[in-house]
Order: structure tokens, then sequence, then C-alpha cells
């Protein structure tokens, strides 16, 4: 909590109102991978959704995202395989 206390208000802003486009689906797939338990079935689309539009605003999150797509699909249980020339292959 102590990194929300040094956040200026203006990335704050900012950071919630990327959060609020994601919608509530996508939103869910993001929490699911932050929760690091539940990366079964997380949608590949979702993560580099969020991956696009949130990446760079916070630490815990960017690490969260890369570690998922870092993920081989068999270690994804139940993921998505994601396609050839996606975010996935741009960032490893």
């Amino acid at each position: 909590m102590n990194d929300l206390k040094e956040t200026c208000s203006q990335d704050l802003l900012t950071f919630a109102k990327a959060w609020a486009s994601l919608g509530e689906n996508v939103c869910e797939q993001v929490e699911r991978v932050l929760d690091e338990h539940e990366l079964a079935d997380v949608n590949g689309d979702a993560v580099l959704l969020a991956w696009e539009r949130l990446g760079g605003m916070n630490e815990d999150v960017d690490m969260a995202l890369k570690s998922w797509l870092d993920l081989d699909d068999s270690e994804r249980v139940g993921g998505d395989d994601l396609c050839p020339g996606s975010l996935r292959c741009m960032t490893s």
C-alpha cells in the first residue's frame, strides 16, 4: 500500500481510466493472473489487451502479466494458444 501513497494523483487517475477501459471481463482475467493461483483458463487475448493498455503503469501488474505471457502454452492449463506475431512474441 505504500506504493499507492507515493503515486501522484494524475498517475492514479490515468491507471484507473485505463483499468476501467478494459471492461469487466478483461479485468476479471487480469485479477486471475494477479492471484497467481487462478491461471487455468485465462483468456490470452484479455491478457494481451491488458498488457497493451496497462503496460508500464504499475510494476506489480506488469510483472504478473509478463510472467503469464512468458509461460509456455503447456503451462497455461486450458490457456489460449497465441498466434505467431502476437504481442507475446514481441515482449519475450
